[in-house]
């Protein structure tokens, strides 16, 4: 067998990423990701709360408490989620007061465009939920 040709077993996929939110509080922020943005919930770890961790579809995100107090700096980074059926989920997420920032379609090409939802979670994190559709 040819070393430089990677076989099953050889071959390395990633699987998935988990975003962690550093947070000031656990139950709020958990409880918000359940109510609004429809996610359940994996775990609440320590007595009080000092992590937790929600899923959706697949897509896992944990909060960890933010030990120190200092606020969290949210402008930094955003979280972008692909999904399927993204006018359904702007229907979810305005019914469930979810504080939408900006809905946009934007052309990728001529045979593709982006559309996309951006939301404000309580601590102020931006998440972006997208969709490639057609024009």
């Amino acid at each position: 067998m040819n070393e430089s040709t990677p076989t099953e077993e050889q071959t390395v996929s990633f699987e998935s990423i988990t975003p962690t939110f550093y947070v000031d509080d656990i139950l709020k922020t958990t409880n918000y990701y359940k109510e609004v943005l429809g996610f359940e919930i994996d775990m609440i770890d320590g007595d009080p709360p000092t992590f937790s961790s929600v899923d959706r579809d697949g897509i896992s995100i944990n909060f960890l408490l933010e030990e120190n107090n200092s606020p969290t700096n949210t402008d930094r980074f955003y979280l972008f989620i692909m999904v399927n059926n993204i006018e359904e989920l702007i229907k979810e997420l305005q019914s469930r007061g979810a504080t939408i920032i900006e809905i946009r379609k934007e052309e990728v090409d001529k045979s593709i465009c982006l559309m996309e939802v951006e939301v404000e979670d309580c601590n102020n994190y931006r998440i972006h939920f997208g969709e490639y559709k057609k024009p």
